[in-house]
């Protein structure tokens, strides 16, 4: 996010208001797509804003050295858990000094997750989670610390059969598929064997 930046999508556009879906709710789990062509009228399509209190979340980002940064995305994402997995997530205002906020979030169960992405296909970036509580009142002085993740190794061995060749090692992608996506960053690292 850039400092100061205010995500057009997001309820900090629009203070003291949740999001609102069709038809007509502020819960992302009834609501119902539609589908609108280029230049398409569609009467019986009326959203509604709804009044929420909202809270502001404040706090800093550390990287796995524990200094204070400002590179990478933080993101605050609903649980999967909390029944609000299909609203989308809000970026973060990131301003010096690692701090971040989030502003006017509604009532829920969320994740601060702060990510700087892969540095190569093998190697993911600095990655932190937090989870976060919202009920209306202002949550500050978070602190999220990154970690750089650890190394695995392993070997695979293949058994041909019946007289087969066995497919070259390159031909093989392994990825590290997260076992629990809300504590796990956006890209995921992968790896080819080697001869």
């Amino acid at each position: 996010a850039v400092e100061g930046a205010v995500d057009p999508m997001s309820p900090a556009a629009l203070p003291g208001y949740a999001r609102s879906y069709f038809p007509g709710t502020d819960d992302a789990t009834t609501s119902q797509f539609v589908t609108l062509e280029a230049s398409q009228t569609l009467p019986g399509v009326n959203l509604a804003l709804t009044r929420a209190r909202t809270a502001r979340i404040r706090g800093r980002i550390l990287d796995a050295a524990g200094d204070p940064t400002t590179g990478g995305r933080v993101q605050l994402i609903p649980s999967r858990g909390s029944g609000l997995f299909a609203a989308l997530p809000m970026l973060a205002i990131i301003s010096p000094g690692g701090r971040f906020e989030f502003d006017n979030v509604p009532p829920g169960q969320y994740l601060v997750h702060a990510d700087r992405g892969r540095r190569n296909p093998s190697v993911e970036g600095e990655f932190g989670v937090l989870p976060v509580a919202v009920d209306g009142r202002d949550i500050a002085n978070l602190v999220l610390q990154m970690t750089a993740g650890a190394l695995v190794r392993g070997e695979i061995t293949m058994h041909a059969q019946n007289s087969a060749t066995a497919p070259p090692p390159a031909s093989f992608e392994i990825a590290a598929v997260p076992a629990d996506f809300d504590n796990a960053p956006s890209q995921w690292a992968s790896a080819w064997p080697r001869p």
